[in-house]
């Protein structure tokens, strides 16, 4: 499904703009989860939302315009599609390792809902180091077989 947006700052922070027609189409389509595509190039998981105040949107970080180079209020192509991801969320290596190789850690978070799993995928992924990454990935899957739910417990 293919629209014209614009980057707008709101309420949540930078969101890129649906109508009600095609929000409701989307998720009719493909659910409140969906891989949308900027310019033809770049690609992000994300979920539909409403506000009363911003109405159908896409959260959209503030560094992701800025990696792109977009500018607020422009005018971008967006293309949606169905996001058949395991957690519909981008996954980096090191946790990926962590947690293969760690079958009783695997099993733990599998058992956490889907918001908490992305929570904590989005934690490790946002370490720039590698050496982070791994260390956070190591001290979760620590915490969730000493049967840490809580996902502030978890990365403390």
């Amino acid at each position: 499904m293919k629209i014209k947006s614009k980057i707008s700052n709101g309420t949540y922070g930078t969101l890129i703009l649906l109508s009600e027609k095609e929000a409701n189409q989307a998720k009719e389509k493909f659910g409140k989860r969906v891989i949308y595509i900027i310019n033809k190039k770049h690609q992000f998981h994300g979920a539909i939302q409403f506000s009363k105040k911003q109405g159908y949107f896409i959260h959209f970080s503030k560094a992701k315009i800025k990696a792109l180079g977009l500018i607020p209020n422009e005018v971008i192509h967006v293309e949606l599609k169905k996001d058949n991801s395991t957690y519909q969320f981008e996954i980096c290596d090191e946790f990926k390792v962590v947690f293969e190789t760690d079958d009783l850690a695997q099993a733990k978070f599998d058992k956490l809902t889907d918001g908490k799993k992305r929570g904590l995928i989005h934690y490790v992924n946002n370490a720039k180091r590698t050496e982070t990454r791994i260390n956070r990935a190591l001290k979760l899957a620590a915490n969730l077989k000493l049967n840490i739910t809580d996902p502030r417990a978890l990365i403390e």
